[in-house]
């Protein structure tokens, strides 16, 4: 009998033993990737994502003020809806590119300082006047350093600030392993200069109806794991 892949292994305990509340369905693969999509027992909250809010023309993200801050950004509700901001969503334009340092439900009609770190080390000049979200998350590597100097600074002093020396360090060494160029030292140039092979890999990869999580494993090693409630 052949031996079980890494990925039998990990279907087969998801489905032994799933999580309360939530369904474990079969993995889509394409190469070394594969995607387990997760699945919601119960309804969620009403609310629209960041795309979705862009859709509806019912949210701005912009610098504080004129002189802006790298660390901090503004997101203006303006629907009836509250939305989702998602760790990790790519925020393009304004002085420099940032990433959301942490997951945040905006309340409808409200306006919010938001916690976000920078991922384009080298512009500090506006590009826009708001910020338009990135069709794609930075890398589980650049989240994990994002979130594990967010975690000891929020528990030292209860923000939610980055190690922003950590993540431009990520950025740049997950930039030159795929041989980008960037005069900016921008995250934002990887899709850009990788566009062609990234349309390609989604092709092969798409949502299921219902779906409200996925776990993602590269080459048998879980790498990132995110689920929403709905």
């Amino acid at each position: 009998m052949a031996a079980a892949s890494a990925v039998d292994l990990v279907r087969a305990c998801l489905e032994q033993e799933p999580p309360q509340g939530l369904r474990v369905g079969p993995p889509q693969i394409s190469g070394t990737l594969s995607l387990f999509p997760i699945f919601r027992v119960a309804a969620g909250l009403d609310y629209l994502t960041l795309a979705e809010a862009h859709q509806a023309k019912s949210v701005e993200i912009s610098e504080l003020d004129a002189r802006g801050a790298v660390s901090r950004l503004t997101v203006e509700n303006a629907g009836a809806l509250p939305i989702l901001i998602i760790d990790g969503d790519v925020l393009l334009g304004l002085k420099q590119d940032r990433v959301l340092n942490t997951t945040i439900l905006v309340p409808a009609q409200s306006t919010l300082e938001i916690p976000v770190s920078c991922i384009e080390a080298g512009r500090w000049h506006r590009t826009s006047a708001t910020a338009r979200r990135g069709d794609y998350s930075v890398s589980p590597g650049v989240r994990a350093a994002k979130l594990k100097a967010m975690i000891l600074r929020t528990r030292a002093s209860g923000t939610f600030d980055s190690d922003q020396g950590a993540i431009w360090n990520e950025v740049e060494k997950y930039v030159g392993t795929l041989g980008v160029a960037s005069g900016t030292h921008a995250y934002s140039d990887i899709g850009r200069q990788r566009r062609s092979q990234i349309e390609e890999r989604l092709a092969q990869l798409k949502p299921a109806d219902g779906q409200s999580g996925v776990l993602a494993v590269v080459g048998g090693k879980p790498v990132s794991f995110d689920l929403f409630d709905k």
